[in-house]
């Protein structure tokens, strides 16, 4: 036989031996440093929706970190600051007075009077720290 063969069935014997180890591997348990769980506070405060209906000239203001899905109604933003409102869904910046479209995840930056202002009966969704005037 020829002695690249040799090295070849070598090389390879040494990768299956590598490899061994993680294939016969169990998952890690729930629980356990390899796969911890979440506490209840950071669901109740990171994963929690809260859902709010707003009547007509109603302003919500977000602040900082905040998250505000319009779900049914007319709603306009509210941007002091000339900055805008990160709209997420659509990739781009909503500001003063702009239509919010439905469904559309908007991000408060700053703790700085961003929101959106009620036009009739809005249903909203959101999480984080909101303050309804």
């Amino acid at each position: 036989m020829n002695w690249r063969w040799f090295v070849f069935l070598g090389l390879a014997l040494l990768t299956g031996m590598a490899l061994l180890p993680r294939a016969l591997a169990t998952p890690a348990a729930p629980g356990t440093a390899e796969d911890p769980l979440v506490s209840r506070s950071y669901v109740d405060r990171w994963v929690k929706w809260e859902v709010m209906e707003l009547q007509r000239n109603q302003v919500l203001e977000g602040k900082a970190g905040a998250m505000v899905v319009v779900r049914r109604g007319q709603a306009v933003t509210r941007d002091p600051t000339g900055n805008g409102i990160p709209d997420l869904t659509a990739g781009s910046d909503l500001f003063e007075a702009q239509s919010v479209p439905l469904n559309h995840l908007l991000l408060i930056p700053r703790s700085d009077g961003r929101g959106i202002v009620a036009r009739g009966s809005v249903w909203v969704m959101c999480r984080g720290e909101v303050v309804v005037r």
